[in-house]
């Protein structure tokens, strides 16, 4: 399985920590993953995968509701995004992103403005 398409979402200013962008990927052109996530944690970005929030439970967790089975794959994964958000990061520093702060109570607008490419 590979990643056919990687689409930005939401693009906001590198923080120290936290989310720096949300993207969506498509996998063999037959598999949508929305609201993927670069952030930046205390040892450095990494990806992270999309949750729910279970509150049916005490106490309420989240759990994770796609991830990859196999860290072969979580790798691959991770290195293509962590890849297209350096790329993405460039092109902010150009001004040709304009950062769109990501709201806490919204952390995946769908209906923003998508910046998408075919790998």
């Amino acid at each position: 399985m590979e990643i056919t398409k990687i689409e930005l979402v939401r693009f906001d200013e590198p923080p120290e920590r936290g989310e720096c962008a949300v993207y969506r990927i498509e996998l063999d052109n037959q598999l949508c993953i929305p609201s993927v996530k670069v952030k930046n944690g205390q040892k450095g970005k990494f990806v992270a995968f999309p949750y729910v929030y279970k509150t049916d439970t005490l106490p309420p967790i989240y759990k994770d509701a796609v991830f990859p089975i196999n860290s072969e794959f979580r790798d691959y994964i991770t290195q293509e995004l962590l890849t297209r958000y350096e790329e993405d990061y460039k092109k902010y520093e150009k001004g040709e992103i304009i950062a769109e702060p990501i709201p806490d109570h919204i952390k995946a607008n769908w209906n923003c403005k998508i910046y998408g490419s075919e790998k």
